[in-house]
């Protein structure tokens, strides 16, 4: 009874329950091979195969039913997009995100607004700020036009801003927490003369020599409107609210009288606040 060519037909094998609202059929060997197959998976799981069995992994990647979100750990766009069809785009065609080369763009209705790359940031457009900008960076000019003269031991001479000579008690007060990141120095070399003859332009953060730059004079020679400037990192060189920064040129070596002679002093400071 029941048996090959009795007539009778096979009782259907029942489904496979996943979930209460998901079953699977049972047949084609599913019900033979449960460890290929797995049945109970956490909510919010996204079922993968793994190349030999359906599997979760909720540590990086899971749908949070409760915000209706996809929470992936990691996440890569396979495709650079372009301006008018964004990689990662928003619910438009034409505004998003999107590579180029070797910048990440974003683009606002087919027009590229931003651009970030290796040297920073480039926008297309105003910027408006309704809060305070941070990290503002900024310089200050001062002068000097008497001459100094050398005679073998060195000469110190202060720079002016406005008409007040600055000394190293006396000079700007920072308003803020910041670093030195840039000083400059235009000037004439009238008279040049003596055994390695050499100056410096340095700046002072309350009477201490913190940032000192040779200015190389034998290679520059004698002459007018001779220039020199300096840079560094933010960061090296910093001072604090309520410091006094002045600066200054220093004339040395030489053992002739006078051995040299600087005049019609121009320099520009430049300087980080960091709030």
């Amino acid at each position: 009874m029941g048996g090959a060519g009795s007539g009778r037909r096979a009782e259907p094998k029942q489904p496979i329950p996943v979930s209460p609202d998901l079953f699977i059929p049972n047949h084609s060997g599913i019900s033979n091979h449960p460890e290929y197959f797995k049945t109970d998976f956490s909510a919010g799981s996204v079922v993968f195969s793994n190349g030999v069995k359906l599997t979760e992994d909720n540590f990086n990647l899971f749908w949070n039913n409760a915000t209706k979100e996809l929470q992936p750990n990691l996440m890569k766009i396979t495709s650079d997009g372009s301006q008018a069809s964004p990689a990662l785009k928003f619910n438009d065609t034409n505004t998003g995100f999107f590579k180029s080369g070797d910048s990440v763009r974003f683009s606002l209705n087919n027009s590229t607004i931003m651009a970030l790359n290796s040297t920073g940031i480039d926008i297309t457009g105003d910027i408006t700020v309704s809060g305070e900008v941070k990290g503002t960076k900024h310089s200050l000019t001062a002068t000097h036009d008497a001459g100094g003269v050398v005679t073998g031991v060195g000469t110190e001479l202060f720079l002016k801003v406005g008409e007040v000579l600055m000394t190293s008690t006396k000079g700007i007060t920072a308003l803020h927490n910041g670093s030195l990141v840039g000083i400059g120095l235009n000037f004439d070399l009238t008279t040049f003369g003596g055994v390695s003859p050499e100056g410096s332009i340095i700046v002072e953060v309350n009477g201490a020599e913190v940032w000192v730059n040779t200015l190389g004079l034998v290679a520059l020679g004698s002459g007018t409107d001779k220039k020199k400037f300096f840079t560094q990192a933010r960061g090296t060189d910093t001072f604090v609210q309520g410091d006094t920064i002045s600066w200054k040129v220093q004339l040395t070596g030489g053992t002739k009288t006078p051995s040299m002679t600087v005049a019609k002093l121009l320099s520009t400071l430049e300087y980080y606040y960091d709030d």
